[in-house]
This record gives C-alpha cells, sequence and structure tokens, in this order.
C-alpha cells in the first residue's frame, strides 16, 4: 500500500530530480522514491556497520587468541 507524502523541495533538487528522472527515462516521482529508496538503504547498511564496530570494540580479542591463530591464516606453501 502506497501513501502520500508531500515534500518541499529546493529548487536545485527539483532540477537534479528533473534531469535524473529525464535521464533513466522516469517519472519525477518515480525518481524521487527511488533516491529515498537508497538514502534509507544507505544509513541501514551505515547502522549496522556501526553496529558491528561497536560489538567488535565492546568484547576485544586477547592477543594470545589471535596468535594462536596466525598459522592457519598464512597461504600454505606450494
Amino acid at each position: 500500500m502506497k501513501a502520500t507524502l508531500q515534500v518541499v523541495l529546493e529548487p536545485r533538487l527539483v532540477a537534479k530530480t528533473e534531469t535524473t528522472a529525464k535521464r533513466k527515462k522516469l517519472r519525477n516521482v518515480a525518481a524521487v522514491r527511488s533516491a529515498v529508496d537508497a538514502h534509507l538503504r544507505r544509513l541501514d547498511l551505515e547502522r549496522r556497520i556501526e553496529r558491528e564496530i561497536q560489538s567488535y570494540l565492546a568484547i576485544p580479542q586477547d592477543v594470545e587468541e589471535v596468535l594462536t591463530w596466525e598459522p592457519y591464516l598464512a597461504w600454505p606453501e606450494d
């Protein structure tokens, strides 16, 4: 189900939207919908990356634990 959202855009954003819509052969509303969707996906990705970073910072690895795995991380010699 779609809902209506009214947004007031600056003239430069309207011009960019119209240019992008023409270039991609879309209606203006489809170009705006696509831009909002892409931006929200990008924000979600940033949020998930930040959450992962914080989880690693919350439980730092012990140096000894990392060093025990070092022989397995190297490429085998031919």
